[in-house]
């Protein structure tokens, strides 16, 4: 009975406070916890694929990755070839020249300029989370917390041996919603037995176009032989949870019947489709003028521009692939498409001019580096053309040399018709060592199309809790000092 009478009131005020704030200090962990798994989970990506992987010799290797979310978010890639330092940023292709990332439900980053079979890390940028993949299960994460035991890693990638170039063989078409509008943001893949996935962006038409000259074996290690007329492809287009499928014959895909969303797909045409191709096909080919911005899968706008037969007068610039980019190497290598073994001007517009004249060969491509360093700023390259009839054929395309210190989206690397690196400016080797710790430190990326990332960059990694746990242990603090109190 003595005991009991010992305690008073305020040690027993002292213990409520020290319960409260360990049951307070464990609950706001847990809620803080469960807030970041389910924002992290509804902004997860879907239907991450790999795409258009390709090298030529003399040149670099490209990848496209894509994905989609279930509510409209900004999107990057994060990627290296050391998972630890992941360096470089790729923004979505719709972003490149913007001032501000923009919000999709498919999200298409094209990673350039990378060292042809070797390894490449990446995460997956949703807004300002990076995301990558539990460590065994495979399983998409922020966080290692959410990994059981496993740790939350990088993804990665392989990039294919380089290849010599082979003439371009077209697919292309339209993807529609169900009120038959363009579907703008679509992806169209195309991939066929034993193939790699060849992938596609639709413009604001929905038109689409593929290359299906740049399909590989499954190993990437050798080009796949495709019949022109019978061989049978796979095509699936999709925007949000909107999806199509279905197969065509070769013969059918150039045009390809629309593809309506959430519709059943065939590629049958119908008899006045059917003659409407024959008669295009019977047109004799005419001299096109294409200015207009391209890329490595050229869009449909410019599809027969570049997709041209050797009797077709016609030049393309491929690379810069699009109309304002910006290279990060003061020596690129300019290509395109024109007619077989003829020979063409070209022209770079700098505060010097530039020109000289290139052969295109037998499969109708051409490559050419400027033979001394661009200065950073604007340029504007220039490809002309005379056909047999007095007439000229024009193509250009304006873009930016960065400036040291200012690279653009892509890594410095420079691209030689041989394939090694300026001796000018050290860069890495284009070797296939995984590696990314050249002699001279990547450059900082602007962030004038990315989230930005002053407080970090997004990558798989523990938050802190430190406001929370302060706050439990204040309570904690309070009832130490009711208990001592007592006791003095």
């Amino acid at each position: 009975m003595q005991r009991l009478k010992e305690i008073h009131i305020p040690t027993v005020v002292a213990l409520i406070i020290l319960a409260l704030g360990i049951g307070a200090t464990v609950f706001l962990v847990q809620q803080k916890q469960n807030l970041k798994i389910r924002a992290s989970m509804s902004l997860m990506p879907s239907n991450l694929k790999v795409s258009n992987q390709t090298a030529f010799k003399g040149g670099r290797a490209e990848v496209t990755i894509s994905w989609q979310t279930k509510e409209p978010t900004s999107g990057f890639i994060l990627y290296g070839m050391d998972p630890d330092n992941l360096s470089f940023i790729a923004t979505d292709t719709r972003d490149k020249n913007k001032a501000q990332e923009d919000y999709y439900l498919t999200h298409y980053v094209e990673l350039a300029n990378l060292t042809p079979n070797s390894t490449v890390y990446y995460t997956v940028g949703v807004n300002n989370l990076g995301i990558g993949q539990c460590q065994n299960s495979q399983e998409f994460c922020t966080d290692s917390s959410q990994c059981g035991k496993d740790e939350c890693l990088p993804m990665k990638l392989k990039t294919p041996p380089a290849l010599a170039s082979k003439p371009a063989f077209l697919a292309q078409g339209q993807v529609l919603d169900e009120n038959g509008q363009g579907a703008e943001g679509g992806i169209v893949f195309i991939t066929t037995t034993g193939s790699n996935l060849l992938s596609a962006l639709t413009d604001q038409k929905g038109q689409w176009a593929v290359n299906l000259s740049l399909l590989r074996q499954a190993d990437l290690k050798s080009y796949l032989t495709l019949d022109r007329q019978a061989s049978r492809v796979s095509l699936v287009a999709m925007l949000g949870d909107k999806k199509t499928q279905g197969e065509c014959l070769t013969s059918d895909l150039d045009p390809a019947p629309p593809l309506y969303l959430n519709k059943p797909y065939s590629c049958q045409r119908s008899k006045n489709q059917e003659n409407s191709k024959t008669a295009d096909q019977n047109k004799p080919p005419t001299p096109t003028v294409s200015a207009e911005p391209a890329s490595a899968t050229p869009t449909a706008a410019g599809a027969k521009a570049s997709g041209f037969n050797v009797e077709e007068e016609v030049i393309k610039i491929l690379n810069p692939t699009r109309e304002g980019e910006k290279l990060a190497t003061r020596s690129p290598m300019f290509n395109g498409l024109g007619p077989s073994k003829k020979k063409l001007k070209i022209t770079v517009h700098s505060s010097q001019e530039i020109s000289a004249e290139v052969y295109v060969d037998e499969n109708g491509q051409w490559h050419w580096t400027p033979p001394a360093e661009l200065e950073p700023g604007e340029h504007t390259v220039t490809l002309s053309y005379v056909d047999e009839n007095g007439e000229t054929h024009t193509a250009s395309r304006r873009f930016y040399v960065a400036a040291n210190g200012q690279a653009s989206e892509v890594p410095s690397y420079t691209a030689t018709a041989s394939a090694q690196t300026s001796q000018t400016t050290p860069t890495p080797t284009l070797t296939p060592t995984p590696s990314l710790k050249p002699t001279a430190t990547p450059t900082p990326l602007p962030r004038t199309s990315m989230p930005s990332t002053e407080s970090g960059v997004p990558k798989p990694g523990y938050e802190g809790v430190f406001l929370l746990l302060l706050g439990g242990f204040g309570f904690l603090t309070i009832g130490l000092k009711f208990l001592y109190t007592e006791k003095s």
